[in-house]
């Protein structure tokens, strides 16, 4: 085997072992970020600006919005975890 083929193969390792490191980081940073409550918080507000429910008052609608915006969080993180 020459030097040339081990050198490859080594950098080659080397360079599937960094990436998915760096693929691993970047799934529990959107893991993260995509379950904080601030993202829950703004996701739900652009929701409630959006979409108005009838006979509820804003704080209602609001809250109604965190909801619904916290179990999509859950099947996301579900869906990221388990990479289906």
């Amino acid at each position: 085997m020459s030097y040339k083929k081990i050198a490859f193969d080594y950098g080659k390792k080397a360079f599937e072992e960094a990436f998915e490191k760096a693929q691993d980081k970047a799934e529990e940073e959107l893991l993260k970020r995509a379950n904080s409550e601030e993202t829950k918080v703004f996701i739900a507000t652009k929701l409630n600006k959006r979409i108005n429910l009838p006979i509820l008052n804003e704080s209602q609608e609001q809250h109604i919005f965190e909801k619904a915006t916290g179990l999509f969080q859950e099947v996301l993180q579900m869906i990221i975890k388990n990479k289906v």
